[in-house]
């Protein structure tokens, strides 16, 4: 059974209103949106100079269902995206039950939407304090990994200089032949 469809009544004058509105609001978005862009593109070419190479992220915006079965996460990440670092704005969401069936998207900071992007510039403070925090915490590992490294290393100059069944070691034209 199909009902009967009205059409809905409009005033032509309203419509090219509206739209003269819109064209003028866009082109302010768009003006300011590029500048926003600027000052984002700045921040990040400084933190680029630091030549940290750590990856980071923060939640800007969480959701969940009130069983925390359903959720929807936003975050604000710094990373290597398209062979370049900088800000990256992700978007995951999924059930719990059906991990499968989750979903991840993510965009480089100019290229995501502009509601999100509004949204994540207060978390860059928050970003800069774990970048500090991770940038910390792999300096420690590095630092265990080069001692480890470095006795490794010897061992291995150990095993080659000696020569088998003999306390002497190899000279470095020994090694040659």
């Amino acid at each position: 059974m199909s009902l009967p469809r009205n059409p809905i009544a409009f005033d032509p004058s309203k419509i090219q209103a509206h739209l003269q509105e819109l064209a003028a609001a866009a082109h302010s978005l768009n003006e300011l949106s590029d500048q926003l862009t600027r000052e984002i593109a700045e921040i990040e070419s400084t933190l680029n100079k630091l030549n940290v190479g750590i990856t980071a992220c923060v939640d800007v915006e969480s959701w969940a269902d009130e069983e925390g079965l359903v959720w929807n996460t936003w975050r604000l990440a710094y990373m290597k995206e398209a062979g370049k670092w900088g800000f990256v704005i992700e978007h995951l969401n999924g059930h719990h039950h059906f991990p499968e069936d989750d979903d991840y998207e993510k965009w480089l900071f100019k290229d995501a939407p502009r509601e999100h992007r509004l949204r994540a510039i207060e978390n860059i403070p928050l970003l800069l304090e774990e970048l500090v925090k991770r940038s910390k915490t792999v300096a420690s590992d590095i630092t265990g990994k080069v001692s480890y490294a470095k006795s490794l290393a010897a061992s291995f100059s150990a095993a080659v200089l000696k020569k088998p069944g003999a306390s002497s070691q190899f000279s470095h034209d020994d090694l040659k032949k």
